[in-house]
């Protein structure tokens, strides 16, 4: 594994009890936005960081009554640094190539992976799949 920060359920499903590995990966979109202004439902939605959204996973027990191991990262770029939320808008060919070198970097770690991602491209990203079909689950939300 590399360096950069990993966000897990670890201390409530160990990996060696877990029914399952899953890799979730963060590139941004609806899921992880929150209101700039938490009192006002008309303020604009910006991305939050990994840790926010992974703060909300754990507090929520996602995995826990499955007994699913996870583990949250930010996309990584093609040296494996985690590059900031995205617009759903945003995303296209390079990031499309960056999912598919994680899958590959992380491949031997999980059972299967969850790319979490905005609804404005999803269909792009989840067509652009095909040709890396890799033999394990993988979702594209």
């Amino acid at each position: 594994m590399s360096a950069d920060p990993v966000w897990s359920n670890r201390a409530h499903v160990s990996e060696g009890s877990a029914r399952a590995r899953i890799l979730l990966i963060y590139a941004g979109g609806t899921l992880g936005m929150r209101r700039t202004q938490l009192n006002n439902p008309a303020s604009p939605l910006i991305n939050v960081a990994c840790a926010d959204l992974a703060e909300q996973l754990l507090s929520e027990g996602f995995g826990r009554e499955e007994s699913i191991y996870w583990e949250l990262r930010g996309l990584q770029d093609q040296h494996g640094r985690e590059v900031p939320p995205l617009d759903s808008s945003q995303v296209g060919p390079p990031h499309w190539i960056w999912m598919a070198l994680m899958l590959e970097r992380y491949y031997a770690e999980f059972d299967g992976f969850v790319i979490l991602h905005g609804t404005d491209t999803l269909a792009y990203t989840a067509g652009g799949r095909r040709p890396l079909e890799i033999g394990k689950a993988s979702l594209y939300h």
